[in-house]
């Protein structure tokens, strides 16, 4: 798994700083969302599977709240299927536009194989 940019964020988070990866991120005062791509093997173990595993370090510290979702807090879906009337109508433009850029990019591999 790797974090991807995606149209929302805001910041990236430890850009040039070995050893960490950089996190593209969508941060506030209120939350902090970042989106990350599955390799095809990890894309398998999840649909046979069916679990995810999470490991959140917190030094000693109170564990914080923590959302795995398959869809963007942006997107319809993920407003309905929460009841986030504030979400609703807010970002869709956005979130489709990353969306259809994905597609572009799963097109664009799939050529890629197809070619090699």
């Amino acid at each position: 798994m790797k974090p991807i940019a995606f149209p929302m964020q805001n910041i990236v988070v430890a850009k040039d700083q070995p050893p960490y990866l950089a996190l593209p991120a969508y941060v506030d005062n209120q939350e902090t969302i970042s989106c990350w791509r599955l390799t095809l093997w990890e894309r398998l173990r999840l649909l046979f599977r069916g679990c995810v595993w999470v490991r959140q370090l917190n030094f000693g510290r109170p564990l914080q709240a923590i959302e795995l979702n398959t869809l963007s807090p942006w997107s319809q879906e993920y407003a309905i299927e929460n009841f986030d009337p504030g979400r609703i109508v807010g970002h869709d433009r956005a979130y489709l536009q990353h969306e259809k850029q994905h597609e572009v990019d799963r097109e664009e591999q799939r050529a890629r194989m197809r070619d090699a």
